[in-house]
């Protein structure tokens, strides 16, 4: 893989954590309550999985972000979307697809798709990926000036996906940005 395009996928992975960290530090409660819909973690693990989600996210996006264990946290990264994913597809095999995700920033998207456990398994893989065959080398403005602006485009489709796939709640929230 190109170092630029696995530092761009590192990058955009890195926002995304941070972002989601973000959300989730803001209102703990609200966290927590969307972790008690997904009827997997038990009870007394809510509020403790609350806390510690989002200072695991921000570790990683760190270590992806400043480039300071760079491959453990694409991993741990990697196996993180893949426990979304597989808590989401959970779900959708119970008939429960009317459950807020909780990836959308607070932005409570209003369900779960199977669209969504293959995009959290391809930005996986992608991490995954990015760690492999990549040689470290000198970056020049350029380079950087890229692989900025493509992380910010990557996380712009992935913030506006559920838009593009028709979910209902963005949907929702699209009509009501209209005057």
């Amino acid at each position: 893989m190109h170092v630029l395009f696995a530092l761009t996928i590192q990058s955009f992975a890195g926002l995304l954590l941070l972002l989601s960290a973000g959300s989730k530090l803001r209102d703990t409660a609200e966290f927590e309550r969307v972790l008690g819909a997904y009827e997997i973690l038990p009870s007394p693990l809510l509020r403790p999985t609350a806390l510690l989600l989002p200072l695991l996210e921000l570790g990683l996006a760190a270590g992806l972000l400043l480039r300071v264990g760079d491959t453990i946290s694409a991993w741990l990264g990697a196996g993180l979307l893949v426990v979304f994913a597989l808590a989401i597809g959970i779900n959708l095999a119970r008939g429960r697809s009317e459950i807020d995700c909780g990836c959308h920033w607070g932005t409570g998207d209003g369900g779960i798709a199977r669209w969504m456990v293959a995009r959290n398994v391809l930005v996986a893989l992608l991490l995954v990926l990015s760690t492999i065959g990549v040689q470290a080398q000198p970056l020049g403005a350029a380079e950087i000036w890229t692989i900025v602006s493509a992380s910010l485009v990557f996380l712009s489709l992935y913030h506006t996906l559920p838009l593009l796939m028709g979910s209902r709640g963005a949907a929702r929230r699209e009509a009501e940005w209209i005057p």
